[in-house]
């Protein structure tokens, strides 16, 4: 079994390790050289306990790629742990399959982002993890020590972020089901103490964009449009992602690294009926609720997750062509309960051969999506340090901001994103005149390509955590598509086409 994880934790390592700084990593370093590393606190004043918590890790730290990533793999393991208990607590005559749904959690498929670090494990996985540790707490032997320690627990989460809230709304749900009032009580209490403490301490105009005045109109517009969201989540967090990971898997032959990846799966796959269970009951006799009422329960549990995302008008569904989806973090809240789920199916549904069979092409699927997550996200880094060399020359030949553009391709997340990682190690005066958009963005500021006219200064708003790029306006540049490596730079602007 530890080696089943160490394969998929491999991946994930060398991911971030090779892809480093990850997602929304990146913004960090691009705060740091716009306004320094004492003001990534202010920077996140929506929410103020994870923007202090991100600055003090900086502060201590830096940007050391092993501490982040040693961060990133504590949050995810603790969540893992808190999955195992969580399956045990609902199917406990079923232990022996509590190892699955940690599997799950840690591997990017529903959600895809544990190639990131701090930026996700500390205001994403860790009130997740919180909450499940206060549901598995406080449904022990019922004592006033447990009932204090997680209702602690359930505020923390919620006070540090959203995230908490969402997963402590889904686990008074569950424990509803499994007849715990007084857990449910707890969960609910404490998240609704956290809640206020960041209701009252955060600054919503930091991210006007998330605030209820602002997605509580869109969603009174178009109330059905959120049914859709919500029924859709539920239905990828539980299936969906497993079919399109599935259609993801396809062999190249001529590919050393797709063969390479495949027979990491199968050993995966082997590691997987090997560590199965001879027997679906071979734990203690339950005194739960009957089973229907628990996977019922559990499925309820999943939904009352993704209600918040739904109703805040957050994609629930997404693409099954690559892995790295920054938008999969939504669903954290619904991951756990999603992953016991299905091995609650896997070991009270199923003969013991039709379930070791199931949990091998989990294996599989969780091995080969680490793996070939981590070769995306090694090429995006190559890709982004190759722009950045082409770039340095040219903002250093001139006093003012130098934009480049490229077609609007989603791995490659044109941006915040690909220009933190672009200018991660320039000095900051640098750093701070350059941009990089997608073609989609730069029409709308400039223009589509033939016939368009730069503007001799700019004011660009970046929509996120205040950045901006003002100033004298130098040259706007065409980063054409070349493959895996970037080709010499062209105009932007072309001359128009002649009638």
């Amino acid at each position: 079994m530890a080696a089943l994880f160490a394969l998929v934790g491999g991946g994930i390592a060398v991911g971030a390790w090779t892809g480093f700084p990850v997602l929304s990593d990146a913004l960090v370093p691009l705060l740091v050289h716009d306004t320094g590393a004492g003001s990534l606190a202010a920077r996140h004043a929506d929410r103020p306990l994870y923007g202090w918590m991100l600055q003090a890790s900086v502060a201590a730290f830096g940007f050391h790629r092993f501490a982040w990533i040693a961060v990133g793999f504590a949050a995810w393991g603790l969540l893992a742990w808190a999955a195992s208990r969580l399956h045990r607590l609902v199917f406990p005559e079923s232990p022996g399959w509590s190892w699955l749904p940690a599997l799950l959690v840690v591997s990017p498929v529903v959600v895809q982002t544990q190639f990131a670090t701090l930026t996700i494990a500390y205001p994403a996985v860790l009130p997740v993890a919180l909450v499940l540790g206060a549901l598995v707490t406080a449904s022990g032997d019922a004592n006033r020590r447990r009932t204090v320690v997680a209702f602690l627990l359930a505020a923390l989460a919620a006070a540090i972020s959203e995230y908490g809230v969402a997963a402590a709304f889904a686990g008074a749900v569950l424990a509803v089901g499994l007849r715990l009032r007084r857990t449910a009580l707890c969960l609910a209490a404490g998240a609704a103490l956290g809640a206020l403490v960041l209701r009252f301490t955060a600054d919503p105009s930091a991210r006007p964009d998330v605030a209820a005045d602002a997605l509580l109109p869109s969603l009174a517009a178009a109330p059905l449009a959120g049914v859709y969201r919500w029924l859709s989540g539920i239905w990828h967090a539980t299936a969906g992602a497993w079919g399109g990971a599935i259609w993801r898997t396809q062999l190249d032959p001529k590919s050393r690294g797709s063969l390479a990846i495949a027979a990491l799966g199968v050993a995966g796959a082997v590691l997987a009926v090997l560590a199965a269970p001879r027997s679906t009951s071979a734990g203690r006799p339950s005194a739960s609720p009957p089973g229907s009422r628990r996977f019922l329960f559990v499925l309820l549990a999943v939904a009352a997750a993704i209600l918040p995302v739904a109703a805040a008008g957050r994609a629930t569904v997404f693409s099954a062509a690559w892995i790295g989806e920054y938008e999969t973090r939504f669903l954290l809240p619904a991951l756990p309960f999603a992953s016991v789920l299905l091995s609650g199916t896997i070991a009270r549904g199923m003969t013991p051969r039709a379930a070791s069979a199931a949990a091998a092409l989990l294996a599989f699927l969780c091995v080969e999506a680490s793996w070939d997550g981590a070769r995306q996200a090694m090429s995006s880094e190559r890709w982004a340090e190759q722009l950045g060399r082409a770039l340095l020359p040219v903002v250093r030949s001139t006093d003012g901001i130098v934009i480049a553009v490229g077609e609007d391709d989603p791995t490659l997340r044109w941006g915040s994103t690909l220009t933190g990682k672009t200018t991660r190690s320039w000095r900051d005066d640098d750093a701070r005149r350059v941009w990089v958009m997608a073609r989609s963005t730069a029409r709308r500021v400039f223009g589509a390509r033939p016939g368009c006219r730069l503007p001799e200064t700019i004011d660009f708003d970046a929509e996120i955590r205040g950045i901006r790029r003002s100033g004298r306006l130098r040259s706007v540049l065409w980063v054409a598509s070349a493959g895996d490596r970037v080709a010499p730079f062209e105009p932007y602007c072309l001359a128009a086409p002649s009638p």
